[in-house]
């Protein structure tokens, strides 16, 4: 009906919000009552329906509950794959939520190679965006290598983010300011 398809609308958006906001649990409430709507609806390979358990997983993720958010990243994953296809922007954008679970978790190789996967699709879409999600991910890596130790590492891959932070949004930006913070922090 109409009228439930606006009332998950509303309260989808009052699940992004919430997030935004940093209120994780009210999020996760939100995106869980609005992915059991989608999922009875329109099924549950529905793109609609995959963003609110991504949102879900999101929240989880953020409330500590690590665990939890790694296996609905899982489950938003095999779908993804399944309606997107395996090179798509959306599965890039699982892998890399899955692998900052992963990393959360201490499964450090798991999370590289997530990471490492979303950098290969956001290059192989490349543009302005691709490439400004590929920095993302040459510093979730540089983060990655810093959590083990290998600062050397750490440090070549965060310029690899910042050389391209720099050349799309300029010396300025606070994404480079935060490359320069982060390459302080290795040595």
């Amino acid at each position: 009906p109409a009228g439930a398809a606006g009332l998950d609308a509303l309260n989808f958006a009052r699940a992004e919000l919430a997030q935004a906001s940093g209120a994780f649990a009210d999020a996760s409430a939100r995106y869980q009552r609005s992915f059991e709507t989608r999922r009875a609806q329109l099924g549950p390979d529905h793109p609609d329906t995959l963003r609110a358990q991504f949102g879900m997983a999101i929240a989880l993720n953020f409330m500590g509950r690590t665990s939890d958010a790694r296996v609905l990243y899982t489950e938003v994953g095999e779908r993804t794959r399944r309606v997107f296809g395996p090179r798509s922007e959306a599965l890039a954008v699982v892998f890399a939520g899955m692998a900052t679970a992963d990393r959360r978790l201490g499964h450090y190789a798991e999370a590289e190679s997530g990471y490492r996967e979303a950098l290969s699709i956001h290059e192989e879409i490349g543009g302005e965006a691709g490439s400004a999600k590929a920095a993302d991910q040459w510093a979730n890596l540089s983060r990655t290598r810093q959590d083990l130790g290998d600062l050397a590492a750490a440090e070549e891959l965060n310029q690899r983010a910042m050389a391209i932070r720099m050349r799309l949004f300029g010396a300025d930006s606070p994404w480079v300011a935060l490359s320069w913070q982060n390459l302080a922090d290795y040595r």
